[in-house]
């Protein structure tokens, strides 16, 4: 098995890393541990399940309980949109947190506090990267949202419109679409009842009508 030729140093370089568990031991230095513990946040922006890092768990809890509050949810539906809205807004909480660790890498490296954490040509990519995270998130927030928003509205129709009535049964029927259509169809209704009793009224007005009285017949004179 060939082995790959190890590289040249260059004159005046810096030495390459001794082993690859030197290298992977990171930065030497307290700025540098800082920076780069921070950098994990970065691979939190396409997680499936919510990324939560270590001292994260309180403000996660507070999100769960608060958007719970807020929205109210009635129901597995509507709870599992409020869930929806919670990711979302935790995905781009998390976008944020990246650029503001990309800044504060970008800042470490440009003052020198360690050279083994340049910023390179990935800074641009982590970028892209936020910028794809936040609109998907954005755009599932908003679509998650208005769902809900419109299966809280027709919840509180039913409740305004049918006080004393079940609507246990009634699944994702639009009240709103099954009132407008009941109001049509009865005033079709009444428009045709009142269509039917103009002609029954002037049926009864022929039936018993007074023959107009006929001028009486004048007979000339015979004498005359």
């Amino acid at each position: 098995m060939s082995t790959a030729p190890e590289p040249i140093p260059t004159p005046g370089a810096a030495p390459a890393p001794e082993t690859n568990d030197t290298y992977r031991g990171g930065p030497r230095t307290e700025s540098g541990r800082a920076v780069s513990s921070q950098n994990a946040i970065s691979h939190g922006l396409f997680t499936f399940n919510d990324f939560i890092l270590p001292g994260e768990e309180l403000t996660y809890a507070q999100y769960v309980v608060q958007l719970k509050q807020e929205f109210s949810p009635v129901g597995i539906v509507e709870e599992g949109l409020v869930d929806e809205i919670r990711r979302a807004m935790w995905r781009l909480r998390r976008c944020g947190n990246v650029e503001g660790e990309l800044a504060a890498r970008i800042r470490s490296a440009g003052e020198g506090a360690d050279s083994t954490q340049e910023p390179g040509s990935d800074a641009e990519k982590i970028q892209k990267s936020v910028d794809r995270a936040r609109a998907q998130a954005s755009r599932l927030r908003k679509q998650a949202m208005a769902e809900l928003r419109q299966l809280q509205t027709e919840r509180q129709i039913r409740n305004e419109i049918f006080t004393d009535t079940d609507t246990s049964d009634l699944g994702v029927v639009d009240s709103t679409k099954v009132l407008k259509a009941t109001m049509a169809a009865k005033r079709n209704s009444a428009m045709q009842d009142k269509l039917d009793q103009t002609d029954a009224f002037a049926g009864l007005d022929r039936m018993f009508a007074t023959p107009p009285r006929l001028a009486p017949k004048i007979v000339p004179d015979k004498a005359a």
